[in-house]
């Protein structure tokens, strides 16, 4: 026996095998750590969704406080405005008093027997009333003799006549009055109806018979 012969049967030190192959099972020992590490990140989720909720109770406390104070002030605006409307009321009822004081002074004339100081006393009183009514916008219509207008005009009766146009007003039943540019009081009137007049066109540019347009 020689002695390469010897060293193959000598025994074999257990730190001289080989490493043995990885196999799927070795391969999938490491995966353990990551699925720790995994697990592990359940706690930031949580805080997360802590700080999340946290966020919209904040909100909704805010929310409440917007609308709670929006509330207030509806209802500040609201005494506000009333007050302003009660106080500007209470400056034009006083302006009106000096009105009240001297028809009282006419009634007290008429009941003495003075005719002439009624008759004065009447229309000083009806030059205060159109100064009382012009200072806060108040301001009479003039239709005599305009074409009606039934924005501005309520027909309330027709007059037959040839020495007037069609369709004119030539008498005020109940006088109409602007309040700051804008319609207050529609006018009630008497219109011309002129049998002589052409036929009135309409719309759809045709004549219609003058029953039709007064009717």
């Amino acid at each position: 026996m020689n002695e390469e012969e010897l060293t193959r049967d000598e025994p074999v030190e257990p730190q001289d095998l080989p490493e043995p192959a990885a196999g799927p099972a070795a391969a999938a020992e490491p995966a353990a750590p990551e699925r720790e590490s995994g697990g592990g990140s359940t706690e930031p989720a949580a805080q997360r969704f802590s700080e999340l909720e946290a966020r919209l109770v904040d909100r909704d406390r805010q929310l409440h406080r917007l609308a709670a104070d929006f509330d207030n002030f509806r209802r500040r605006a609201a005494a506000e405005k009333e007050e302003l409307v009660g106080f500007a009321a209470g400056r034009v009822l006083e302006s009106f008093l000096g009105i009240v004081d001297n028809l009282e002074r006419a009634l007290a004339h008429a009941q003495a027997g003075e005719p002439a100081s009624i008759v004065q006393g009447v229309e000083l009183i009806y030059k205060q009333i159109g100064e009382f009514l012009a200072r806060h916008g108040v301001a009479p219509m003039e239709s005599v003799g305009q074409p009606f207008d039934p924005n501005l005009h309520e027909a309330i009766a027709s007059i037959t006549t040839d020495e007037h146009p069609d369709h004119t007003v030539l008498a005020i039943a109940q006088k109409g009055y602007f309040l700051n540019g804008r319609v207050l009081r529609h006018a009630m009137v008497q219109v011309a109806d002129n049998p002589s007049a052409p036929p009135q066109a309409t719309t759809d540019g045709t004549s219609a018979s003058k029953e039709e347009s007064h009717g």
